[in-house]
This record gives structure tokens, C-alpha cells and sequence, in this order.
């Protein structure tokens, strides 16, 4: 196959250059696009005509060695599979063509195209491989950029650049590398193949300026995956810090990103067809800026696909505007949390046609979210806080209308709102379980309630207090919602009024362990809906203050029952 080296600028190659690339152009047709990727991935090629792969081959050849600018890189034009290494300055693109190349950049590499002038898309990238397979490996200095700035037809002057048909693509920047893009769609690392597995991976430096200029874009029909342990900075409007797209996708984040503009986002993640999206960060992810555009609405995660997993280890802090993560699809959503979110996680539908469609969704909170967690009525939900602290002071969780659970268990949970739900679909099938193994205390509020629209609420262990005369609600019109007092748990309240609006509360005890329904001095316990049940077990504790202050329990327009036992 024919290999080339081109400079920086089309007007600067000479007539025999041009043919050879008009040919490979030609001849190196695409077998696919791919979804998301900005650019066209060289598939399956045609291979030449003897006649006019001899003739500009010569041609090529036989081009005064002025003609090819400085030569940062050797072998000028590598065989297939050879291994090029590049060091020194230039200021041209190092553009390679064939299969199963390598390039390695040492740290004396620095390369700056941004000052050459540009009639086409491509011919200002850093480092350009196009062809099956292939690697980079970069530890100096890049700069892209386009004369005249901002044309929006040109673009994709990418840093690390690989355009691959078969095979794995692997692109790296390491500790010691430094990558800046200035044009319009201009990545910091783009890399992507049709089969195999593209890499992308940051260990030191990435600043992206213009719009929709991503720091590292990774794309394959089969596998994609992008590692960050260094630092991403993209400040373009409608751009990314971290990208996958592919069948199965991986991203691993342990360093820092930052997405500053309209619609951007500091890790966009999705697969498709029958697979796996699988995001896990340990270190810092920002973003900051409205939505804009977008169709979903920006964040500082947004992951989607067949299978979601998202992973926000202990160490992991992940901030956005309004969403530290938003979930576009999924038939499978499981999400960890042990570190620290800034903003809802969201999984309500947005965007024309609300065509959003979530399966299940699992999340395990024992860090903090500083934000609700946001579910769609168009799934099943099962949100559990162990031990964290969630909330925006408005709510902590706002699940939709189909079987929803919500938990809290463990130890020093933190809840900044109310829980609300939308209402269930038959007798038991919404439900919050306080499983907690200390006092909680309550004091958000919606509609007035601590929680509302659970068709069930059980109080399993712990004592649970309802704080600032708020109240608690279960969702009464299908005419059997529930609040049970379990063995071992304790309602009480810190309020003067405490309401419990509910078609049944049952207090209920196991042996020696009660269940307990307490009032201390000064408060009232009104029951509103139903009717109330002490069943064996079950205690009615009362406080009392003096002989004008204690306890009372009013059970309203229903019956309160004591069973004996």
C-alpha cells in the first residue's frame, strides 16, 4: 500500500502528492459511519489499479524532497507495519497511510499547524493515520489550528487522529504530552475502526477550544473504550470532554475533566444494539453551562444504551449545572454511588417526542448526592440510600407511576427533601421502606408530607422521626395504601401535629419486639383516611410532660383497634 507524508497545508503539496491522495481517496471507500463520529471511518478499501498506483507512486517519489516540508517523522513512508518515530519541531501535519502502523512521539516532539492555512477539513491534524489497524503513542507538544479561524466547513484538525477500517486503533498521550486544538470540531485524541477495539487514553495534557471539539473521542461498531488520568479541558460550545460510541463502551476517568460552555458535557457515553455502557470515575468530572441545543439537555455525565452501568467510587466527585448524571435509554440502569454528586441524576424523558425508554433502574447511594434523583413514570424504579446524604432541599427522590421502591438502611443518612412518588399501579407495588438502623429525622416537604403517593410505606427498624410539623402520605385513591409500623421500629415526631394520611395504619410487634407508635408530651398524632390497628405486638408509647401536656392520638374519622396480645 502506498504511503505519504503531507505538510500542513493543501496549497503546499505538489501535483503529484494531490493525485496520490485524490486516488487513496477514491479507492479507500467508506464500509461504514459511524453513529455519532464526526467523521467518515475508512472501511474496507479498493485497492488500486496497477497502471495508477505504479504511476503516482512514481510520481510521488520522484517530488524534490523540498516539496515534502520538514521531516519531523521516519520513515517518511512506512511500509505496512512498520514503526515510525517522530521527534524534533514542525509545523506540517504528519499524515500516514497503510496498515498496522505504529507512531511514537518522543518528548522533543512539538508540532504547531495552527498558524497554516487551510482549505479542507483534516490537513492541520497532529498526527493522521488512516488505514486498518494502527497506533500512536505521543509524549511532546501538539497544537492544531486553522488560518482563518472558525470555518465551520473545515475543522477536524485533530490532535492524535485515527481513521481505521479492521482491527483495534489504539491512540495515546501520555504523562509527558501536551495536545491543544483550536478550530471548530477539532478532538484532542479521535480514534475509530469498524471491528476490533478503538482506545483512546489521556495521561497528560488536553485543551480544546473550538465548538464541538471533543478532548477524546473513541468509536467502534464492536468496542470502544476511553481512559483519562490526566487533564481534559474543552471550553467550545457543544463539546466533550470524554466521548465512546460503540457496541460495548467503556470510559474509565481517575483524572480530571472539565466541560465549560453551552451543551456540553464532561463524559458522553452510549452503546447500542445488544450491550453494555459502562462509565466508573474516580477522579473530578465538571461541567458548566446551559443546555442549549441538546437533545437530552447538557450534564456532566450522560450515558446510554441496552445495559447502563455508572460508577462514582469513593474518591469520584462529579459536578454539573443543573445534572451531575443524566440517563438517556436503557433496558438495564444500575448506578453506585460512594463519592460526591453535584446535581440530579436524572432519568426522566426529555427532548422532541419524549422518545426515551428506561427498562429498570437500580441505584445504591452511599455517598452524597447533593441533587434529586429523578425517575420516569415509565419504569420500574429501586432507589436505595445506605448510609448517604441526598437531596437538593426540595426533594431526594421523585420517582414516577409504575412499581417503585425506595430504601433507606444503614447509618447516618442524610435527607435533604422529600421523597415523592406518582402513584403506583396496584396495592403494595410503591413502596418506601425505612430500614434504617438508627433515628432519622424528616424534614422535608412535599405538599407538606415528608413522603407522598407510596401506595406503602413500611418502618422496618430505627426510629424514624417527622420533623417541622410536616405530615405523611400514602396515595389513598386506589382505596388500600398502608402505613406499618414493623418489630423493632419506632414512628414518632419532634412536631405538635403529626399526619398520617392512609386508608390503614397497623402497628405490629414479634414476640417481645414491638413495633411503636410514639407521641411524646405536647404532640398530636391524627390519623386521616383510614383506620388505625394495634395488632399484637404493636405499642402506643406516650409522653408525658405534666398533667396538661402529653401525648394524644386521634385516629379521626376511622376506628383505632387494640388487639390484645
Amino acid at each position: 500500500m502506498v504511503s505519504k507524508k503531507t505538510n500542513g497545508s493543501t496549497e503546499a503539496r505538489t501535483i503529484s502528492e494531490r493525485l496520490n491522495q485524490g486516488a487513496y481517496s477514491y479507492y479507500s471507500s467508506t464500509a461504514v459511519v459511524h453513529s455519532g463520529d464526526r467523521s467518515t471511518a475508512a472501511g474496507l478499501k479498493r485497492f488500486f489499479a496497477a497502471a495508477l498506483l505504479s504511476s503516482s507512486s512514481i510520481m510521488v517519489l520522484s517530488s524534490p524532497a523540498s516539496a515534502l516540508g520538514p521531516a519531523a517523522c521516519n520513515p517518511v513512508m512506512p511500509a505496512n507495519g512498520t514503526t515510525v518515530n517522530c521527534t524534533g519541531v514542525t509545523t506540517s501535519s504528519q499524515d500516514f497511510t497503510g496498515d498496522n502502523l505504529t507512531i511514537i512521539a518522543d518528548e522533543n516532539f512539538n508540532q504547531d499547524t495552527s498558524g497554516n492555512t487551510i482549505g479542507a477539513q483534516r490537513v492541520n491534524a497532529g498526527i493522521f493515520i488512516t488505514g486498518s489497524g494502527g497506533t500512536i503513542q505521543h509524549s511532546g507538544t501538539i497544537k492544531t489550528g486553522e488560518i482563518p479561524e472558525g470555518m465551520g466547513t473545515y475543522g477536524r484538525h485533530n490532535g492524535l487522529y485515527i481513521i481505521g477500517g479492521t482491527g483495534n486503533v489504539s491512540a495515546e498521550n501520555t504523562a509527558t504530552g501536551s495536545i491543544t486544538t483550536t478550530a471548530v470540531d477539532s478532538a484532542g485524541i479521535q480514534v475509530s475502526a469498524t471491528t476490533g477495539t478503538s482506545t483512546a487514553i489521556n495521561r497528560g495534557t488536553i485543551n480544546t477550544s473550538g465548538e464541538n471539539s471533543d478532548g477524546i473521542y473513541s468509536s467502534n461498531y464492536a468496542t470502544s473504550i476511553a481512559t483519562n488520568t490526566g487533564s481534559i479541558t474543552v471550553t467550545g460550545d457543544g463539546s466533550r470532554g470524554i466521548v465512546t460510541n460503540g457496541n460495548t463502551t467503556t470510559v474509565n476517568n481517575t483524572g480530571t475533566v472539565s466541560a465549560t460552555g453551552s451543551g456540553t458535557y464532561g463524559v458522553h457515553a452510549s452503546s447500542f444494539s445488544v450491550a453494555t455502557t459502562n462509565v466508573t470515575n474516580s477522579g473530578t468530572i465538571t461541567q458548566s453551562g446551559a443546555a442549549g441545543m441538546t437533545r437530552f439537555g447538557a450534564a456532566a455525565i450522560f450515558a446510554t444504551g441496552p445495559t447502563v452501568n455508572v460508577t462514582n467510587t469513593s474518591t469520584g466527585t462529579i459536578t454539573g449545572t443543573d445534572v451531575a448524571l443524566r440517563i438517556g435509554y436503557g433496558n438495564t440502569v444500575t448506578i453506585v454511588n460512594d463519592g460526591t454528586m453535584n446535581g440530579d441524576v436524572n432519568a426522566a424523558r426529555r427532548g422532541p417526542g419524549r422518545i426515551k425508554a428506561v427498562s429498570t433502574l437500580s441505584l445504591t447511594n452511599s455517598g452524597t448526592i447533593n441533587g434529586q434523583v429523578v425517575t420516569d413514570g415509565s419504569f420500574a424504579a429501586s432507589i436505595t440510600n445506605n448510609g448517604g446524604t441526598i437531596g437538593d432541599g426540595t426533594y431526594a427522590t421523585h420517582t414516577g407511576a409504575q412499581d417503585d421502591v425506595v430504601t433507606i438502611t444503614g447509618s447516618g443518612n442524610v435527607i435533604n427533601g422529600a421523597f415523592r412518588d406518582d402513584g403506583g399501579t396496584g396495592v403494595g407495588n410503591n413502596v418506601i421502606n425505612f430500614n434504617q438502623s438508627d433515628i432519622l429525622t424528616l424534614n422535608g416537604a412535599s405538599r407538606g408530607y415528608a413522603f407522598f403517593g407510596f401506595e406503602t410505606a413500611n418502618f422496618n427498624s430505627g426510629t424514624t422521626v417527622i420533623a417541622q410539623e410536616r405530615g405523611i402520605g400514602t396515595n389513598r385513591y386506589m382505596g388500600t395504601s398502608q402505613v406499618n409500623i414493623n418489630a423493632g421500629a419506632t414512628l414518632s415526631t419532634s412536631s405538635m401535629n403529626l399526619g398520617i394520611n392512609t386508608n390503614q395504619l397497623t402497628v405490629s410487634g414479634r414476640g417481645t419486639t414491638r413495633g411503636t407508635l410514639h407521641a411524646p408530651a405536647g404532640s398530636n398524632i391524627v390519623v386521616t383516611g383510614g383506620d388505625t390497628t394495634f395488632n399484637a405486638g404493636g405499642r402506643f408509647r406516650v409522653g408525658v410532660a405534666s398533667d396538661t401536656s402529653a401525648g394524644y392520638l386521634n385516629g379521626g374519622s376511622g376506628t383505632v383497634t387494640f388487639n390484645a396480645g
